[in-house]
């Protein structure tokens, strides 16, 4: 939830993670990079005051959905086929209202976190 500071200017703290699991070493400056951009997605929306918190929430997924080195989305363990199948939730905080999706294939929508945005604002 966001407040303001003194100056006026919202105040705001934004945290993801890239997936349970093992995570390599060698990939820690991948994650970081992407857990950073995800964050600035978010925080850019908070910092317009008028921005929503679903939106930030959905922009950070949608930064770790599109980034292969994540658990999540493009990055996502594959089937026994080889294909991706995702699960995804989202929940509105101040409604209670919530969706989630379970075993959707790679190509049926290009992010899950949008399919969820869209399902959840048209309750």
């Amino acid at each position: 939830m966001a407040c303001e500071a003194e100056d006026g200017s919202p105040r705001f703290f934004v945290a993801v993670h890239v997936g349970a699991g093992y995570h390599a070493p060698s990939n820690e400056k991948s994650l970081r990079s992407a857990m950073k951009r995800a964050c600035l997605a978010a925080s850019s929306i908070l910092r317009k005051g008028s921005g929503k918190c679903l939106e930030a929430v959905s922009a950070a997924i949608q930064v770790l959905e599109d980034d292969p080195c994540t658990n999540a989305g493009r990055g996502s363990n594959l089937t026994e086929d080889g294909h991706v199948e995702c699960d995804a939730s989202i929940m509105d905080g101040h409604s209670g209202a919530f969706g989630a999706v379970g075993a959707v294939p790679d190509q049926a929508f290009k992010m899950r976190s949008r399919l969820l945005l869209y399902w959840l604002r048209s309750k």
